[in-house]
Order: C-alpha cells, then sequence, then structure tokens
C-alpha cells in the first residue's frame, strides 16, 4: 500500500518524535507510568505504551522515525527491510531498569552497580537509561549517606576494601555527566531537572552530611555529662570538659567558615537548602538550639553558646525561606492544575 501523503521534512519529524518519545520514557521509568505509580503486574507488551503503538500506525514515514529513535535511545538494533522493525523489544531494555528505579539501595549490601563502577566495567545500559540508574543510586546514597562500604572479593581470594563515601558519590557523578552527556539533545532536555537536582543533593551531602553527624555525635556525649561539672570542686573534670568543649567550638566554627564557602560557589540551579531538605534543617536548628542552651561552668561554654546560636539563627532563616519558596511552588501547582481542568 502506497502512502500518498506528503513527506514532512525528516529534521522536523525527528524533533517532534524524539521529544515526544524522550517524555513519554521518562513517565515509563520514573512518571506517572512508572512501577512507583503503577501495579508492577503489567504486560511486557504495555512497556512502551499507547503512544509509541499510536506513533507506528500514523504514517511509514512517522513509523521510520519511532523506530529510530527508540532504537537510539534504548541502543537497540534496527532492522531496515521491509516496514522496519526493532530486532528486540523495548520491553526487554526497560523492564529491568523500571525495576531497578524502585528498589531502595542499601549500598553496604551487594550493590550490582556499585560494583560494576569500582570492577571498571561499562555499564551495558545506553547512555540514557545509565543516567537514570545512577542518578537514582546516587539518591539513594545521599538519602542514607555512611561513612564508607567494604566492598568484598567475590572470590573471597583479596581482603574486603573499604571505600569512603566521598569517593563512591564522585564516582556516581562522574557516570552521571559521562552518560547524559553521550545522550541526545530531546532526552537531555528531560534528563536535566531530574539529574541537576542528584548532583545538588550530592554536593550538599559531600559538605553537610561529611561534617554535621560527627558534630551531632560529640554533642551527645557533651550533653550527657554537661550537668556533671557544675561544681567547682570538681575542677579536674572541669577542665577536661572546658577542653572537650573548646574542640567543638573550633570545629563549629570551622563549619560556619566552610559554609559561607559552599554557598558562594554553590553551581546548581536547585538550592543548597532545597537539596538539604526542610526536614534536615530543621532537625539541625534543634540541634544548635540545644548547643545554645548549654549550662556549664566551663571558660569554654559561654564560646559555645554564641558560635551555636549564630549557627541556629542562619538556620532557622534558611528553613523559613525554603518553607515560604516551597509554599509558594505549590500554589503555583494547585493553580497550574485548576487552569487545565478549566480548558479541559
Amino acid at each position: 500500500m502506497v502512502d500518498l501523503r506528503p513527506a514532512l521534512p525528516p529534521e522536523i519529524v525527528y524533533t517532534i518524535v524524539s521529544r515526544a518519545i524522550a517524555r513519554h520514557l521518562d513517565d515509563v521509568l520514573v512518571g506517572p507510568l512508572s512501577l512507583l505509580a503503577v501495579p508492577s503486574n503489567q504486560k511486557c507488551d504495555n512497556e512502551t505504551g499507547d503512544l509509541v503503538n499510536s506513533l507506528l500506525a500514523v504514517s511509514y514515514q512517522i513509523r521510520r522515525t519511532t523506530l529510530n529513535v527508540l532504537a537510539t535511545f534504548l541502543g537497540i538494533k534496527l532492522s531496515c527491510y521491509g516496514i522496519w522493525r526493532l530486532q528486540a523489544p523495548p520491553c526487554s531494555v526497560l523492564k529491568p531498569v523500571r525495576g531497578y528505579l524502585i528498589q531502595r539501595l542499601d549500598l553496604r549490601a551487594d550493590d550490582r552497580v556499585l560494583k560494576a563502577l569500582l570492577c571498571n566495567t561499562e555499564h551495558s545500559e545506553p547512555p540514557a537509561l545509565a543516567v537514570y540508574t545512577y542518578t537514582h543510586a546516587l539518591e539513594e546514597i545521599c538519602a542514607r549517606p555512611f561513612d564508607s562500604v567494604a566492598v568484598t572479593d567475590p572470590d573471597g581470594i583479596s581482603a574486603p576494601v573499604v571505600i569512603p563515601f566521598n569517593y563512591i558519590s564522585q564516582l556516581f557523578r562522574l557516570h552521571v555527566l559521562k552518560n547524559y552527556a553521550e545522550c541526545p539533545e530531546a532526552l537531555q532536555e528531560v534528563l536535566f531537572e531530574r539529574m541537576e537536582g542528584a548532583l545538588a543533593r550530592s554536593d550538599a551531602e559531600m559538605f553537610y552530611g561529611t561534617v554535621l553527624p560527627p558534630i551531632e555525635e560529640m554533642w551527645g556525649r557533651i550533653s550527657a555529662v554537661a550537668h556533671r561539672v557544675t561544681d567547682d570542686a570538681l575542677s579536674l573534670a572541669v577542665t577536661a570538659f572546658d577542653e572537650v568543649i573548646g574542640n567543638l567550638v573550633r570545629v563549629l566554627r570551622k563549619i560556619r567558615r566552610g559554609e559561607d564557602e559552599v554557598l558562594r560557589g554553590w553551581p546548581h540551579s536547585v538550592s543548597v537548602d532545597a537539596a538539604i531538605g526542610a526536614k534536615r534543617l530543621d532537625a539541625w536548628c534543634a540541634l544548635f538550639n540545644e548547643m545554645a542552651d548549654l549550662e556549664c561552668v566551663c571558660d569554654s561554654a559561654e564560646e559555645l553558646r554564641e558560635v551555636a546560636q549564630d549557627l541556629a539563627d542562619s538556620f532557622h532563616a534558611r528553613l523559613e525561606s525554603l518553607e515560604a519558596a516551597e509554599g509558594r511552588r505549590s500554589v503555583r501547582r494547585a493553580a497550574g492544575t485548576e487552569a487545565e481542568v478549566g480548558v479541559a
């Protein structure tokens, strides 16, 4: 059967189809059509959804462009004989990635992505899917940070290798950026916001996630014994405790200086406070307010109260600013939803 309709300029067709499929794949992997939003018992035939099936039925030109885009995005070989077809169904590539993206990862366990990276083996996924995979892993380790992870030799020959958190985070970041650079432009447009958010959270974790937990632990030990050193007769204990508090003050001052540098050089469109999150900011406000209320006869206590109050005020102001910004975004989203309903 001959298609008598005039052909559209191929570059325009490719741009339209590639952008439509890029957004659709994003929906399938992490959006409203993902396993996060729909039951996991979907049939494999529906992995790419109705959009792709509709595009394949429009015309020979649209069909070939659609198959070409899918082949490029998913790394599937394309058979260019007759009406053209993919040599493997898209679900064979998408299904394992969709399943991986709903997993809660613990990199202290046996994680396939971490093993592949540390063994210097190239990931078998095409760049677009690799961005989703590595971004998910990066978000997971930032959600549940750790000091280090011991990677064991599967053959049991070598001793476990202890890899610090910062190294793993940087490794994932490099692979996210490398694969993003290799993605087609239509996919880069869709991936940018998600990737940028993950990189911002990683940068925030690199500083705040590594310097503040030890402070929390140090403060826990100090506050547990603070009430015991209020008697001037315990001069030896007071002197030792004063040294501990003095060390904490010096650490807090370093944090304040380091934080100023982080805020000045922040490179992301996502704000540093949005990357940290309101829940964490609120917890740190409470921590520094508790330090500011320390009652102790030690010479360094007053200095600690002063530095802690400064940090508490700073974090509180940033928390209020973040909550106000999130409130404005919620209002805009609600207004946009109402407008769409009105148009429909």
